[in-house]
């Protein structure tokens, strides 16, 4: 389906240059190009409306972030990354919206009761959370949802995104490396010692995991350079000279 995306924009004028790509001086109009008719090709896959959400939350365009979680929520997904998207959404109206302007507030008001209700994002979030308490990708879903909301949480999510319980739903590497790709980006804040923990958490789960495999032993410092030769091929070659001494 991706091919059939970009099949929409390769014209006769259109090159596709490495140099030029790499180059991109507006991406986020490169990639609302491509998104357009990704919603509409692939409207029936939410990760589809997760990345429009995502795009126009950065061009901060709340009519268009709007619609990205109404085509999410026609889907009546239980996704966890798309529950995101809708904290955010949430937060961002309760947030901005007395400086929207007035037609743009009312669409919003209108459009955003079926979805939400009356609910804050935090109980929007601690339902989520009641609801899926037993799930890996769905209690990281939350915890990055409550750091969101509020820094100052990070002793609650930090647990709640890296427990390994052996009673959770989803504990597999692709699961456990999405948390720790999380923990890696800062999603819960800086956390380099949790992060070292779940890594070697997980390495013992999952040990010919690369992602968690710790770096490969250079040998001790000390060690004495042998130019390539091992101890065994040095010794053979001071032989050798000691036996032609002894020839000549």
């Amino acid at each position: 389906m991706i091919d059939v995306v970009r099949l929409c924009f390769v014209t006769q004028d259109d090159e596709l240059l490495p140099s030029k790509l790499e180059r991109c001086t507006d991406p986020l109009e490169q990639a609302i190009r491509f998104l357009v008719p990704l919603q509409t090709l692939c409207a029936d896959q939410i990760q589809s409306h997760i990345f429009a959400y995502e795009i126009y939350s950065r061009k901060e365009k709340p009519l268009l972030m709007l619609k990205a979680i109404k085509g999410g929520y026609a889907l009546k997904t239980n996704d966890p990354q798309f529950h995101v998207c809708l904290v955010k959404f949430l937060n961002y109206v309760k947030s901005r919206g007395s400086s929207l302007p007035e037609s743009v507030r009312q669409v919003l008001d209108k459009e955003m009761i079926p979805i939400y209700g009356k609910q804050t994002p935090q109980e929007m979030n601690m339902e989520f959370l009641t609801c899926n308490t037993d799930s890996v990708p769905h209690r990281l879903a939350a915890a990055q949802a409550l750091y969101y909301l509020d820094e100052n949480t990070q002793n609650k999510a930090l647990p709640l995104a890296c427990s390994t319980d052996s009673s959770l739903k989803g504990i597999n590497i692709t699961n456990c490396t999405e948390v720790f790709e999380s923990l890696s980006r800062g999603d819960l804040g800086p956390c380099t010692e949790q992060l070292e923990q779940y890594k070697q958490t997980c390495q013992r789960l999952f040990p010919h995991a690369s992602i968690f495999s710790p770096p490969p032993s250079e040998g001790p410092a000390d060690a004495p350079a042998t130019n390539g030769l091992d101890s065994q091929s040095g010794a053979e070659s001071k032989s050798n000279d000691n036996a032609c001494k002894h020839e000549q």
